[in-house]
């Protein structure tokens, strides 16, 4: 089987809801519902908001979200308005949850972070943090 979409594409494919956590905290508090975007009935709004959130933060303008449903995003900004979160030491994950119908693909979750480097300059010293 050989795609004809050019770039890398995402499914849904009865993905209920999800949740990041990170620092042994839930983020956001309460789990992000995708069923209706999965069935492909209607589009949840949250999904819509977290990863527009998390473009913009990223410096990319959103556009359109006319495909949402034929390709799976999950987004999170971790900071607004260009601020900053400092991830030093804290660990990270997304929790998926499939209920309903089991899931039919494989998955390959390919993972973007948007990130600032800062220069510390220090005397005759110059180094770069992550």
């Amino acid at each position: 089987m050989k795609n004809t979409r050019g770039g890398l594409v995402g499914i849904w494919d009865e993905l209920t809801n999800y949740q990041f956590n990170y620092n042994n905290r839930l983020q956001p508090s309460r789990k992000i519902s995708t069923k209706n975007i999965s069935d492909k009935d209607s589009i949840d709004q949250q999904p819509l908001v977290e990863l527009e959130k998390a473009l913009i933060q990223a410096g990319i303008q959103p556009r359109s979200f006319r495909a949402f449903q034929r390709n799976c995003v999950v987004g999170r900004a971790l900071a607004l308005q260009d601020g900053v979160y400092d991830c030093r030491g804290k660990s990270f994950s997304l929790q998926v949850e499939y209920t309903g119908t089991a899931p039919t693909f494989n998955k390959l979750w390919n993972n973007y972070v948007f990130h600032l480097r800062r220069l510390v300059i220090k005397g005759d010293d110059i180094s770069v943090e992550l």
